[in-house]
């Protein structure tokens, strides 16, 4: 198990069920020393595993949300025609 389901935070079909989307608790990507180390070999697992299911990375995004100048880290990604 990659991640786990206590670390998603909200999930849901978006867009009439075009896309799916999910949000993890926290914010587990600004760890430092060993904390980031493991957060980095987490996104790569995740990365293998959609491209197991036919899933390829197509962007990256810096998301900024709200007033409160937040932002979201966001991954697009599209399904492989084989």
């Amino acid at each position: 198990q990659i991640i786990g389901t206590s670390e998603i935070q909200r999930e849901e079909w978006v867009y009439s069920q075009a896309a799916y989307q999910f949000k993890l608790r926290g914010h587990p990507w600004l760890g430092s020393g060993e904390e980031a180390v493991t957060s980095r070999i987490k996104l790569l697992n995740l990365l293998d595993c959609f491209a197991s299911y036919g899933w390829q990375l197509h962007a990256t995004v810096d998301m900024s949300l709200g007033h409160d100048g937040s932002e979201t880290d966001t991954w697009f990604f599209r399904r492989i025609q084989q």
